[in-house]
């Protein structure tokens, strides 16, 4: 007798799924205006709320609850239904209102609880934020991926936020320096003075800082920015300054300023002038290739007066290159410079060149400086752009070479938009370890109507009296799977591979009773052949001897 053994194999696939290393991760629930995870690169710095206005006839222009409170599942478990409707407004609403929202269970279930953080333009500025990392910065190389939540309102207001990441070479203010170990030093007798404000308001506007960039730019006591210029009653002058500690914001006539302190120097006589250094260690600035001077300075507006300030790089062996030239201010204020230069050796130094070339001994005209740092890479501004070998003047009449802004995402926004609080997710690939991430947000001011455009490159043409941007559209929408998605994925193919197996087991088996049927019917149709019936049991045969 023949037996026929199946052999059944049952295959055990292991699948190991590793999860990515996380480089960074933050949200503004337990932050401060002055630490949180993005830090203003120069004077700047986020507010940190819970929520931004309130419900009114018009959909809101700020984030009325965080992305905790909006997207995450509400003490029922059940996610805000996005959007829904508030009585008797029309708008559609994607915050929740007042720590509430609808889900499809509940019309009125209480979110969770958290903050974010924003700035309030309040002129057409561009600002940069560097991401809050240690001192080291993100320890990573090769391919990245950034995700982060932004919000733009839907006003007639041209928004756009760059993402770029470069090295911090220099970074400097005058808030805890002296004489000596100021931002700029110089070699000899004469120092630059470091103090908190020069003088006081008056009937005439001033011919000195009255505060420090801190003071003058950042947010207030109530997280507002100072209204930039207001008037002091009784004077008829701009005032861009905080007054003895104080300035007027858009909810508070009298709202107190952040401290802070600004480096000065004193010119007297036509002619004269004086040289600082960057104070730097003694290797120089271990920087090369394209890199980006920002800092802020302040120049009197004095008649018949006219001073400067010149700034010089000077390479180990070389001679010193001029890299930007400022003869006025066009305010009475704090004015932000950024400059793009180019070196090719380390250890270089730089220079700040004071001067006064005309006017009259008296009144005094005093140089301020504030918040000096240098970043690797050309800086991210259209109208202030210069090389190693042009310097770059600025005047209040002056025209700048149009130059190319090359951008993550530029969003233009009309008033009929839906206000959304959207994810972006980036892919960003370093041959290197990159020290930091910044992330620069700037805003225009236009007075027509425009629809919502994506991007990845703006190209602008400043001159000297208008400015227009154009830009291509591509909008995409980039979905990032979730713990869940990969979770179906897994149990999709793990169901095929079942499948799979269990019909080539079948088929095996069917195959093998086949085989064994043919030889059954093969042996019966050898007895009918000697006329032995069907129904017949051979037990043995015996063949004549």
């Amino acid at each position: 007798m023949e037996w026929f053994i199946i052999i059944q194999v049952f295959v055990y696939f292991c699948l190991i799924i590793t999860p990515a290393q996380i480089l960074y991760q933050c949200n503004f629930d337990t932050s401060i205006s002055w630490n949180n995870c993005l830090k203003g690169l120069g004077a700047y710095r986020l507010s940190i709320g819970e929520k931004k206005g309130t419900v009114s006839n018009d959909r809101p222009t700020g984030p009325l609850s965080d992305v905790t409170s909006s997207l995450k599942p509400t003490e029922n478990g059940k996610n805000c239904s996005l959007p829904y409707k508030i009585t008797p407004y029309t708008w559609d609403m994607y915050f929740c209102n007042n720590g509430y929202c609808q889900t499809d269970t509940n019309l009125n279930s209480k979110c969770q609880s958290g903050k974010f953080g924003y700035y309030d333009f309040s002129v057409p500025r561009r600002i940069t934020f560097t991401l809050n990392t240690v001192t080291g910065g993100a320890d990573s190389a090769g391919e990245q991926c950034l995700i982060y939540y932004y919000y733009l309102p839907n006003i007639d207001v041209y928004s756009c936020v760059t993402i770029t990441f470069g090295q911090i070479l220099y970074e400097c203010n005058f808030d805890t320096a002296t004489i000596d170990t100021s931002c700029l030093v110089r070699d000899g007798f004469l120092g630059i003075l470091v103090t908190d404000k020069m003088g006081n308001a008056g009937t005439q506007a001033p011919t000195t800082p009255l505060s420090d960039v801190t003071s003058s730019l950042k947010p207030t006591d109530n997280g507002k920015n100072c209204s930039l210029p207001y008037k002091i009653t009784p004077y008829t002058w701009h005032m861009y300054f905080c007054n003895n500690g104080y300035c007027q914001t858009d909810t508070d006539p009298n709202s107190k300023c952040q401290s802070g302190k600004f480096g000065h120097f004193t010119l007297t006589t036509v002619g004269s002038s004086i040289t600082f250094t960057l104070n730097i260690d003694s290797n120089g600035i271990n920087g090369t290739g394209h890199q980006c001077l920002t800092y802020f300075y302040y120049l009197p507006n004095i008649s018949n007066t006219n001073q400067n300030i010149k700034v010089r790089v000077q390479e180990t062996g070389d001679d010193s290159k001029l890299i930007d030239t400022v003869t006025n201010s066009p305010h009475n204020g704090w004015i932000e410079r950024r400059i793009s230069y180019e070196t090719v050796k380390t250890g270089y130094k730089m220079y700040f060149d004071l001067g006064k070339t005309s006017g009259f001994p008296g009144p005094l005209s005093t140089i301020a400086f504030d918040e000096i740092s240098i970043v690797v890479g050309k800086c991210q501004d259209e109208s202030i752009t210069t090389t190693s070998t042009t310097p770059n003047t600025i005047s209040v009449s002056s025209s700048h070479t149009p130059s190319t802004i090359r951008t993550t995402t530029v969003t233009s926004i009309s008033p009929s938009m839906t206000s959304t609080s959207m994810s972006t997710t980036v892919k960003i690939t370093t041959a290197t370890t990159e020290r930091i991430t910044s992330t620069r947000i700037s805003t225009t001011i236009k007075n027509t109507t425009s629809t919502l455009q994506t991007t990845t490159q703006l190209t602008t043409k400043p001159t000297s009296s208008t400015s227009q941007n154009t830009s291509t559209t591509t909008h995409k929408n980039v979905v990032t799977p979730d713990r869940n998605t990969t979770v179906i994925i897994l149990a999709a193919v793990l169901t095929v591979i079942s499948v799979t197996l269990i019909g080539i087991l079948m088929w095996i088996k069917k195959s093998s009773i086949m085989h064994c049927c043919a030889r059954l019917t093969h042996g019966t149709s050898s007895n009918n052949r000697i006329g032995i019936s069907p129904s017949a049991l051979e037990l043995n045969r015996v063949a004549p001897a």
